[in-house]
């Protein structure tokens, strides 16, 4: 048991740790029940990190982030035994201190997970832009810029897990780099953009959605050029294409130096708890019941039921309408 676990098993014992007068004991206060065998051998092997943790200060502040959490979590109904608590801290790369608060999913998410579980080789929610630069100073420029806005917003900085809990959670993380990859391409295979989108194409690409942010960059480079072509994927857990057009607003203002003019980012969490605590589910059946009642068969596109594939093998046509009728559309 690492010391932010044990952090974690002391403060739902309601168990207080303090240095005594000469500073180099522990002072252990609580009831005598929640001090198990179990307990006291762990506070003893790590009685040397945990006094050099008392006299730093950086228990404290552990004991408070720890029960800022567990308070963010209860808030919405929710309760892990520690071992639970120990599978959410490890799915965190640098553990809990770079959890910044933990929720649930609101409904919409929580049916897009679904699908994602669901899913098999690809995922049909996994949403993407090809991008081009003429440099790859341009590049590394709008990756700095995306990495800006991600650390700006909680929702970009958020990982969704689900195994062992009670239910799906959303933990957002304090610090979450953009991951992107750089792949080498052989331009005798055919143009390079082609070649990025193909191999990285939701119907056969997944990105996993316990790791922060929701979002991937691939790219490949023209020797001859230096153009650059970057893929990103994004994962509408997190951003749908509303979103992305206005996450690439904010780069463009960010890249000219106007990050001043950007609103305050709002709290996902503040969304969730409209949803999730405004109104209870059983109102939500109840109107849903009211509406849709006389319904009694399902309403499939173009009659096909019982159909789960994995989209190769459906055909696509485009036809351009005019503003007009786009607009009367929206």
């Amino acid at each position: 048991m690492n010391l932010s676990y044990l952090t974690l098993e002391l403060s739902r014992r309601n168990i207080e740790l303090s240095l005594t007068e000469d500073a180099d004991n522990l002072h252990i206060r609580g009831e005598k029940q929640s001090l198990s065998p179990e307990l006291l051998q762990h506070l003893k092997q790590a009685k040397p990190e945990l006094i050099a943790c008392l006299k730093s200060g950086a228990y404290l502040e552990q004991v408070k982030q720890m029960d800022a959490l567990a308070g963010s979590a209860r808030r919405f109904g929710l309760a892990f035994s520690l071992d639970q608590w120990m599978s959410i801290c490890s799915s965190v790369a640098g553990g809990v201190a770079n959890i910044q608060d933990i929720y649930p999913l609101a409904p919409l998410q929580e049916g897009i997970l679904f699908h994602h579980l669901l899913g098999g080789e690809g995922d049909a929610y996994l949403l993407y832009d090809l991008l081009a630069f003429d440099s790859g100073e341009r590049l590394n420029g709008f990756l700095a810029s995306l990495q800006q806005a991600v650390d700006r917003h909680d929702i970009l900085r958020t990982g969704v897990l689900w195994q062992g809990l009670p239910e799906p959670v959303q933990v957002v993380w304090r610090q979450a780099p953009v991951q992107v990859e750089t792949v080498a391409l052989d331009p005798a295979d055919g143009p390079l953009a082609q070649q990025l989108e193909a191999r990285y194409h939701p119907r056969r690409y997944r990105i996993d959605v316990r790791q922060a942010p929701l979002l991937r960059g691939f790219v490949a480079a023209e020797e001859e050029t230096g153009r650059q072509y970057l893929q990103l994927l994004f994962h509408h857990l997190a951003i749908d294409h509303t979103t992305l057009g206005f996450l690439l607003d904010e780069i463009r203002l960010l890249q000219q130096g106007q990050g001043t003019e950007l609103p305050p980012p709002l709290p996902f969490r503040q969304f969730v708890a409209q949803a999730r605590l405004g109104v209870s589910a059983a109102e939500h059946e109840a109107y849903f019941r009211a509406q849709l009642g006389e319904v009694e068969e399902p309403t499939l596109p173009f009659g096909l039921q019982g159909y789960l594939g994995d989209g190769g093998d459906i055909e696509e046509a485009r036809l351009n309408l005019s503003p007009e009728l786009a607009g009367q559309l929206r």
